[in-house]
């Protein structure tokens, strides 16, 4: 189960914050969870969302070496806001469209990370 995102300011600070500590293959896994929602929702088949799924993580590397790994936080992150859903309890925010990467509503110190 889910919850949508009901926070201070602060909060959403800290979770964009913390992306930073996520891997780059985390944040690529992200972004191509929400291309294939997209996908999914406008009717493609099984086997084009699995092209496609190939063909994202390929663009997606390519991406971040040509315009760094903070286009990509930026990318993740405008996603999250449209979404927001957080976990029971709203302690971590959703990275990606499942749940399965998550980072706190609370700051991370780098030695944590």
């Amino acid at each position: 189960m889910a919850w949508e995102w009901s926070h201070t300011e602060e909060a959403y600070a800290n979770a964009r914050a913390n992306l930073a500590t996520l891997t780059e293959e985390q944040l690529i896994e992200a972004r191509v969870s929400y291309q294939l929602a997209q996908l999914e929702k406008q009717g493609a088949s099984t086997e084009r969302l699995e092209m496609a799924s190939l063909e994202c993580y390929e663009i997606l590397r390519e991406y971040v070496h040509d315009f760094g790994r903070e286009h990509l936080e930026a990318k993740v992150w405008e996603h999250m806001r449209v979404n927001r859903t957080c976990d029971n309890g709203g302690h971590n925010a959703w990275v990606d469209t499942e749940g399965y990467i998550t980072v706190p509503f609370s700051l991370v110190a780098k030695e944590e990370a």
